[in-house]
């Protein structure tokens, strides 16, 4: 690509380690910029640091050992998810061990570190570095019509009929969960306009995405994006759905109003209702079974009767196959299916409530001509919200 970031993506997605050239040092900055605006940059070094930065880290990492590094430091790894839980509020307990130790070996690599338990406590005193290891962790790799003949069969096989189906009164309402930068989210809106323009209906689309990763929020809810990020796209596509300025192409303000961005962590936050497609795309492979079981039972509870569901093409609906119905084994495009009783999905710790309510609200006076039922349920809707619901503001245009 003309400024590296695809690259960038793609040597990250595949574990490896990426280093940058300081945009201070660089005669024109243009690609250095877009390699570290992706968020996914180890070491940003200038070119003549570069050479003994890398023979340093050929000589601490050598050949990842994970499995060892597990059964050596499982008390310091539980010691450091604990800390992650504690500084950034992701909790990575579920996630894939080797997944995690090989970008602790990154972060170590990076830091020059040594001894994982150095390491740990390193990052107990720094907790910069708690939020670098974070975003490493979340693995934000994504792009416009990834495996572009599986967008193909969703078209043909799930969002026409879709479309077609659908009743005046009703609204569309697809969920991506894990959108990272949006681009996934942005893909299926403009499959979903162009169908409903084709067929010739007028049918409202929700899209709702969502992702842990606030930063890449906000890079999803501006919607601009690089020459690269847009290189797999149509000419037809890009004049229609984009706005280009200069080097960034802009989404349409009208694709962009039947996208709604949302913080939203899939492990501990209520799921989307009566969905009528999921699109969760190469986020399960992360996590270990008892987890990706507790997320495919949400699924089969936010989707309407006979919806669809969409994985990335390395994953499975493993032991919930009773749930769903096999679309397309290969582009893994699967059918809600009803079943007389669905499993219990796994417990996964959580918060409790206290036995008893905060004096402040359990003092709290009943409004008058209240029964007193709805005086109860309206001290635990306020306790409930003092506890778990941030505050919120939104502002118009």
């Amino acid at each position: 690509g003309s400024d590296g970031s695809r690259g960038v993506r793609s040597v990250k997605e595949a574990g490896g380690l990426v280093l940058v050239q300081d945009e201070t040092t660089a005669q024109f900055d243009g690609m250095p910029r877009a390699a570290i605006a992706t968020g996914l940059v180890d070491i940003i070094l200038p070119p003549e640091e570069m050479p003994a930065q890398l023979v340093v880290t050929r000589a601490e990492g050598g050949a990842p050992r994970p499995a060892l590094v597990l059964v050596s430091h499982e008390e310091g790894l539980s010691a450091l998810i604990a800390l992650l839980r504690r500084h950034t509020g992701m909790d990575f307990t579920y996630y894939k061990p080797n997944t995690i130790l090989r970008r602790i070996e990154r972060r170590m690599a990076a830091n020059q570190i040594n001894d994982f338990d150095d390491y740990v406590r390193f990052a107990r005193h720094f907790s910069a570095e708690l939020f670098a290891l974070s975003k490493d962790l979340l693995i934000g790799v994504t792009k416009f019509f990834r495996d572009r003949d599986a967008f193909d069969f969703l078209l043909r096989r799930v969002i026409v009929p879709l479309v077609e189906q659908i009743r005046p009164e009703e609204a569309l309402r697809v969920w991506v969960p894990g959108c990272s930068s949006g681009e996934e989210a942005y893909s299926l809106a403009m499959l979903f306009t162009e169908a409903t323009e084709e067929l010739g209906r007028n049918v409202p689309i929700k899209i709702f995405a969502t992702d842990i990763d606030r930063d890449a929020i906000t890079v999803a809810a501006n919607g601009v994006y690089s020459e690269t990020a847009v290189a797999d796209l149509t000419p037809q596509q890009l004049a229609r759905h984009f706005t280009q300025s200069g080097q960034s192409y802009t989404i349409s303000r009208a694709l962009r109003q039947n996208v709604i961005f949302a913080h939203h962590d899939l492990i501990k936050d209520p799921p989307f209702s009566k969905v009528d497609l999921i699109s969760c795309r190469n986020l399960l492979i992360y996590l270990e079974p008892i987890l990706q079981r507790k997320i495919l039972t949400l699924f089969h509870f936010s989707l309407r009767h006979d919806r669809y569901l969409f994985l990335g093409s390395s994953e499975t609906i493993g032991d919930v196959a009773d749930h769903y119905l096999a679309l397309d084994n290969k582009w893994k495009i699967y059918q809600r299916r009803n079943v007389e009783r669905l499993g219990v999905a796994p417990t996964l710790p959580t918060a409790t409530l206290p036995r008893e309510l905060p004096p402040s609200l359990a003092a709290a006076p009943r409004r008058a001509g209240r029964p007193v039922e709805h005086a109860a349920v309206d001290l635990a809707y306020q306790f409930l919200v003092s506890q778990y619901v941030p505050v919120g503001l939104l502002v118009d245009e």
